[in-house]
């Protein structure tokens, strides 16, 4: 007859094996994710992955850091289009 201590230590090795085989497969997929990206990035036929091949390669926090930098970009145009006060009241003389 099994006792409760050695029932729950075949469980946990049981969810122990689970957990590693679950591992194994998302290592799997996560170098095959990153085979494909790697064959795109190198394929000039692939469109925008060259492009942001860095923004890829370097994560959410490249990402983020690009969307900042063309916010910052945008409000920079959006203030020196339609009439913006720079210069106002400037003429040259004829």
């Amino acid at each position: 007859m099994e006792t409760d201590h050695e029932e729950l230590h075949r469980e946990l090795e049981s969810e122990g094996d689970e957990l590693e085989k679950r591992r194994d497969d998302l290592e799997g997929e996560t170098d095959t994710a990153r085979q494909d990206l790697n064959t795109k990035i190198a394929d000039n036929s692939t469109p925008g992955v060259q492009d942001e091949q860095e923004d890829v390669l370097g994560g959410k926090d490249a990402v983020e850091e690009a969307e900042a930098e063309s916010e910052g970009e945008e409000s920079v145009q959006d203030s020196s289009e339609g009439g913006a006060s720079e210069g106002a009241g400037y003429r040259e003389e004829e």
